[in-house]
């Protein structure tokens, strides 16, 4: 066997430190972002924290380059480089103060958040009011069909229809009737990641078998059921995360503090975005250490150690005002191309953005609005959403590109009122979009109908 050593050149790309410092901040959610922040006042003694305002501040943004020129000349300048906050910025502090202390939303909220998302007809909206506003902290609706149809003067299955939707909402298994109804809706969302064989076992024990599973006898139903004792360990496990209570975690209500990102603010003009920096400790560079890279009897060795603490200092605060930056230019982004959204408030308005297209029209890599998206929220004036929220998967349907959540509202008005003696087939509701032009696929329509817990045409005939 012959061996030989060969050269190969290629190219990459090796991240400094100030690199990955510029990396972890831009991805960094406000609370994050303070803590790393006082981490560093404790490890950088050329770093301090302004403990008092000052009425003017310096406009002028540091520039790295310039900065490593002072250090390396030794300049004996006493001017404070800090990330402060612009008079703008100060004046903003009231405005969503309030904000950043907001009650924790009970379930009912909730739900009602949730369905004004579909912009229903006043009439079925009224509908799923009521039916809210009859669900207990536990999640379980306390009237029956009937009994809500009596009182509203309406067909039952005009509340059956609502009802169903409420129930696709999260929590999931809200507004069930019953403990095996809850499970069986949860288990619902479950049916994709798990086997059929697993799933039917599963549907058995629920509707048969859940007084015998709470006593353990899990060789007795594994009996009647013909199927092994650990086939029923494994049922009993996905029973057990499953939530008996599906309001539970809305239990208890009180005051939550949140810390937005960003807060949106309408004005007669359009909005005013404002980026949080009210939390944020306000860094300064002691001029005291910048003064002593002239002074004769400090050694070389000390020099060369406050040159590295006031380079990482000054990239810090430069690495701050860049995240704070591309945070409003993204958002401004998102404002001007979901401007239906922010005028009604409602979802179906909602025009899917990728991060792919985000990144090319705002000269940006993917990667990195990835990052200034990541974990971040912004308070707008119909309430508080993760940055993720607005972008979406999306469909690219020939005349129309359209959002999955969309198409899924489509999907449901269209069941909603189809013929409950005749109810429609995947391929008769593929026929409704390419009436208007948009080109799905049948898989996508039975896709999308099984994630909204829509059975299949044979199963929804009267």
């Amino acid at each position: 066997m012959k061996i030989t050593l060969t050269q190969e050149v290629k190219q990459g790309i090796i991240l400094t430190p100030q690199m990955k410092q510029a990396l972890y901040v831009l991805q960094m959610p406000l609370e994050e972002l303070r803590t790393y922040i006082e981490k560093q006042l404790e490890e950088n003694f050329v770093l301090e924290e302004e403990q008092h305002l000052k009425e003017e501040i310096t406009k002028e943004e540091v520039e790295v380059k310039e900065i490593t020129n002072l250090i390396k000349n030794q300049r004996n300048n006493t001017s404070e480089y800090s990330l402060g906050h612009t008079q703008e910025e100060l004046e903003g502090k009231q405005r969503y103060k309030e904000s950043l202390f907001i009650k924790e939303t009970t379930l009912q909220e909730h739900l009602l958040n949730t369905l004004r998302w579909f912009s229903l007809p006043p009439k079925q909206f009224k509908i799923g009011e009521f039916i809210i506003g009859n669900i207990d902290e536990d999640g379980y609706l306390n009237l029956s069909v009937e009994e809500i149809a009596q009182r509203l003067k309406v067909k039952k299955e005009e509340v059956e229809n609502i009802l169903f939707l409420i129930q696709r909402f999260e929590p999931k298994g809200v507004g069930a009737r019953s403990l095996k109804e809850a499970l069986f809706i949860q288990l619902k969302e479950k049916e994709g990641k798990l086997s059929s064989k697993k799933v039917n076992l599963v549907y058995k024990i629920i509707d048969r078998y859940l007084l015998e599973l709470a006593k353990g006898k899990m060789k007795q139903i594994a009996y009647h059921l013909r199927v092994t004792l650990e086939e029923i360990k494994e049922a009993a496990k996905i029973i057990s995360s499953l939530e008996p209570k599906p309001g539970r975690k809305f239990g208890k209500v009180e005051r939550k503090f949140i810390s937005p990102d960003v807060t949106l603010e309408k004005k007669k003009d359009g909005y005013e975005i404002i980026v949080n920096n009210e939390r944020l400790p306000r860094i300064k560079v002691n001029s005291y250490y910048v003064g002593l890279l002239n002074q004769n009897h400090i050694s070389k060795e000390t020099k060369e150690y406050i040159r590295k603490k006031l380079k990482s200092a000054f990239h810090l605060i430069k690495t701050i005002q860049l995240r704070n930056k591309s945070l409003k230019e993204l958002v401004e982004y998102i404002v001007e191309k979901q401007k239906d959204f922010f005028a009604t408030g409602e979802k179906i308005h909602f025009i899917p953005l990728t991060i792919k297209k985000a990144a090319k029209e705002l000269g940006k890599n993917e990667s990195t609005i990835s990052r200034i998206v990541n974990k971040k929220y912004i308070n707008t004036p119909y309430g508080m959403f993760k940055l993720r929220e607005f972008f979406t998967t999306s469909l690219n349907t020939g005349r129309n590109v359209l959002s999955n959540e969309v198409i899924k509202i489509q999907i449901k008005e269209i069941v909603d009122k189809e013929d409950p003696n005749k109810p429609l087939s995947d391929e008769k509701i593929l026929q409704h979009f390419h009436k208007k032009g948009i080109n799905i696929a049948r898989r996508t329509i039975a896709k999308y109908r099984k994630q909204l817990n829509i059975p299949p045409s044979y199963r929804r005939k009267k």
